[in-house]
């Protein structure tokens, strides 16, 4: 039986050298995923008075990353989750009185890091709104969302900016100090007319 064993693991071996197949140098790329949070109830009445063909649910970027070439501007609709899909990336949605755990959850299915709020990197909430409402919000060079949103910030200088089409951009460089709210009110401005004089 020694021997038989012997045998066995010997050629096992032999022929699983020959078998071994070279790691590949270019792991597979992760599935883009973005967390999409469903409008309130506000927002559900008007999506259901347009359902008929007009216009679909609404939804809010909350976090991650959109497959290459999607892109969108404000809130988005039915209809820009399966853009997304069919781009290849996956969707997570939260209702619009999310918890904080609910969050970590769809950070989790989406394989996405959530931000860290214990410990030393202490985070500060800011609310950004704007008038009008919508408008894209852009946090150091990242898109972050669209108007009204809460976000997390952690201490430090940030450049937020606040733009919609037709409007002046709003920017400021902000200070975030540690264990605050912070409320901010972008106004944009109508840009003038081409035709005004």
């Amino acid at each position: 039986m020694k021997r038989v064993s012997s045998v066995v693991f010997f050629a096992c071996f032999l022929f699983g050298s020959a078998l071994i197949v070279p790691a590949q140098t270019n792991p597979p790329k992760q599935q883009p995923c973005v967390i999409l949070k469903r409008m309130g109830p506000a927002d559900e009445v008007t999506s259901h008075l347009y359902s008929f063909g007009i216009r679909g649910k609404q939804f809010q970027f909350e976090d991650g990353q959109l497959p290459e070439g999607v892109k969108f501007h404000g809130r988005l609709t039915d209809n820009d989750v399966r853009t997304i899909e069919k781009a290849g990336g996956r969707v997570e949605i939260v209702d619009a009185h999310y918890t904080d755990q609910e969050l970590e959850e769809a950070h989790k299915r989406c394989g996405i890091a959530a931000p860290d709020t214990k410990g030393t990197d202490a985070k500060t909430s800011l609310t950004i709104k704007s008038t009008p409402d919508g408008a894209d919000i852009t946090v150091d060079g990242k898109y972050s969302g669209s108007t009204p949103s809460k976000l997390m910030f952690t201490t430090g200088e940030h450049t937020i900016v606040v733009e919609e089409a037709g409007y002046t951009t709003w920017q400021r460089t902000i200070t975030i100090t540690p264990g605050n709210e912070i409320n901010i009110n972008a106004v944009l401005d109508k840009k003038p007319s081409a035709n005004a004089q």
